[in-house]
């Protein structure tokens, strides 16, 4: 009887211990992802995400325009910003572009944004705005599938990735991809993957 009493007494003693070291380890954790979470809010640096798609218009003899517009809600400006565009039209939904489509994309330079600014990216062959040869080329390709992407044959995605600097020289991405769900109604929607920043 003895002996189990000291036992129970030990294993009492030593479940007190384990919980009490795992609700410091939980204080613990809640102190720094509050210390992060400040940190976060407080970290003066560029956040650069889509904020959506105006201004759209699709037609089977100029094809699809439009402009994603970037927005950076950080507090400073994200500087040296480049952009890249690629089109895939495909038979079947897609959850966003392959590995070789996205290592395809060529950049160039686009303007610094602002904090709290804008940056709209002109989808289709805009007089005065640069383009490379990787978004000519893919949209060359696209003419001739303009009337099956109006008759819902096809499918009409646009991905790519905006490179910037953020206040402390570190290279960041967003990256985007979106698709014309409806060329008569004119509707956009997000992809499921390949919406990512940092």
């Amino acid at each position: 009887m003895a002996a189990a009493t000291v036992a129970i007494a030990f294993f009492t003693w030593f479940t007190y211990k384990v919980v009490k070291s795992g609700a410091e380890d939980n204080q613990l954790l809640i102190q720094a992802a509050q210390t992060q979470a400040e940190a976060a809010k407080n970290e003066p640096r560029a956040w650069v995400g889509v904020l959506g798609v105006d201004n759209i218009s699709f037609d089977v003899q100029t094809g699809l325009n439009s402009e994603i517009v970037f927005f950076n809600s950080g507090r400073t400006p994200a500087r040296n910003v480049e952009v890249s565009l690629g089109y895939v039209a495909i038979d079947h939904a897609i959850t966003g572009p392959n590995p070789d489509q996205i290592t395809q994309l060529q950049f160039r330079p686009a303007q610094s944004i602002a904090p709290q600014g804008r940056y709209n990216l002109y989808v289709a062959q805009v007089s005065g705005e640069n383009t490379t040869p990787y978004e000519i080329a893919g949209f060359q390709r696209l003419l001739p599938l303009l009337p099956s992407i109006r008759d819902k044959k096809m499918l009409l995605y646009y991905y790519g990735i905006l490179k910037y600097d953020d206040n402390l020289g570190t290279q960041r991405e967003t990256q985007y991809c979106l698709f014309l769900a409806d060329a008569k109604t004119k509707q956009t929607a997000m992809c499921g993957a390949f919406n990512d920043l940092n």
